[in-house]
């Protein structure tokens, strides 16, 4: 299985439209750290890890609102707004 990690988004769909041109299967996930939770995961030609994905990107404290990164580690946004 090949990993990739993007650390962009604009990698991250680089990476997403080069496995799907080449008809590979995908397993995308975050530290992948819950892959037992549900069974077995079903074998795939690519994984393509978010990890490298954490900044935010709007914030606004004020409407209570906050966009993130799909790989943002929930610590760290609950850091981050506890501040």
């Amino acid at each position: 299985m090949m990993m990739k990690e993007p650390g962009t988004p604009e990698e991250l769909a680089a990476a997403l439209r080069e496995a799907a041109d080449a008809g590979q299967t995908i397993h995308l996930g975050g530290a992948f750290s819950k892959n037992a939770m549900g069974g077995r995961v079903a074998e795939a030609a690519v994984q393509i890890g978010t990890g490298r994905l954490r900044q935010v990107r709007q914030y606004e404290p004020r409407d209570l609102t906050i966009s993130v990164e799909a790989g943002m580690p929930w610590c760290e946004l609950e850091e981050l707004l506890a501040g």
